[in-house]
């Protein structure tokens, strides 16, 4: 990289540390706009809930036919139950790692240390080094040519401004440019969804939305209704959820959504007997189809977090990075630094676009 495009590089990233300062606090008070709460659909009806139904058969009929499509149909909620069990698996990784305020909760901790052994170093050398720099400026200035040496000159001090710019407000900046990039990648998930939000909390259920939709909701429109779209009508706008129940499961609950099945399955054929092959296929391939897509999903968040953690560890090195770039022959060595951690949060943004692709 040539001299000019760093010093342009230096020049840009002053402006911004400044435009940070100004407006990130004040920022962050306000309080969010929202248009719609984002809700965890998990929580809206029971998790048992959801399963293969089936029409029930009274008297001799039960007896004669109980190995045949009820034993199918127990077979697919077996292989169904099993996959719920691996989404409340993902689901509880990806809350765990997608709710992890790492940075936020110690981002004062790592500005400081960066802040400490910047001032510590600097307190001890810095008078050596400025005096070191002025006689090779000078002798850039009559040895070599003055534009050389005014370059110099430049580049030295735009690291002082922004060493002791980081010192001041580094913590704030680090939260800007996290909060930046995380409402980016919300925006992308929300492109998929149609809740709003714009915490990180909201990016974390807007992912457990997708999960259970793909991995819960559609299996179980399959088994029941054949298809995963257009179930309910403008007669029964609640139709997919006759058969789901909110809290605890009881003997009464049960017992109500059996007679909503036997009843709905006088115009519904996937809730007869001869489609429990079909149940079958469904629920056996539900588990396989959770877990291709539940380990990308969960790999989204752990590097979402992961971005965090190497975002931290950076910015307690700034300082260090801020002193070395004092001496003409790593000059560029903050400037790095500040690329990398800037590079840090841009991964969050791919990140955001490979769940696009991945849904």
């Amino acid at each position: 990289m040539k001299l000019w495009k760093k010093l342009v590089f230096g020049a840009v990233l002053l402006i911004g540390l400044c435009l940070f300062t100004t407006t990130t606090v004040a920022y962050a008070e306000q309080a969010p706009i929202r248009d719609t709460e984002v809700s965890d659909q998990t929580k809206t009806y029971n998790l048992d809930s959801y399963g293969s139904q089936m029409v029930s058969e009274e008297g001799w009929a039960s007896f004669f036919n109980i190995d045949t499509g009820q034993w199918i149909n127990s077979g697919a909620n077996i292989f169904f139950e099993f996959n719920k069990i691996s989404f409340s698996v993902f689901r509880k990784g990806i809350e765990l790692f997608g709710e992890a305020s790492v940075l936020q909760d110690n981002i004062s901790t790592f500005t400081s240390y960066s802040k400490n052994l910047f001032d510590t170093l600097y307190g001890k050398f810095g008078l050596t080094i400025i005096v070191c720099m002025a006689v090779y400026i000078f002798y850039l200035y009559f040895a070599k040519s003055p534009q050389r040496a005014m370059k110099q000159f430049v580049a030295f001090m735009m690291v002082i401004v922004f060493a002791f710019g980081w010192n001041a407000k580094g913590k704030d900046l680090v939260k800007g440019f996290n909060t930046i990039s995380n409402e980016v990648q919300v925006a992308l998930l929300q492109s998929t969804a149609n809740n709003q939000g714009n915490t990180k909390v909201d990016a974390t259920v807007l992912v457990q939305n997708t999960l259970f939709d793909l991995a819960v909701k559609e299996p179980y429109y399959l088994m029941n209704y054949g298809k995963t779209t257009k179930i309910n009508t403008p007669e029964n706008p609640k139709k997919t959820s006759e058969f789901l129940y909110p809290g605890k499961t009881t003997k009464e609950k049960l017992e109500k959504v059996q007679d909503n099945v036997d009843e709905a399955a006088e115009t519904n054929e996937y809730l007869q007997p001869s489609k429990a092959g079909w149940k079958l296929a469904v629920g056996f391939l539900s588990p396989i189809m959770t877990i291709s897509i539940g380990f990308p999903l969960l790999a989204i968040q752990f590097l979402n977090f992961m971005v965090e953690l190497i975002a931290l560890v950076v910015s307690g090195f700034i300082g260090l990075s801020a002193f070395i770039s004092l001496i003409p022959k790593f000059q560029n060595a903050v400037w790095k630094m500040m690329q990398f951690l800037l590079g840090a949060f841009g991964i969050r943004v791919l990140l955001g676009l490979a769940f696009l692709m991945l849904v």
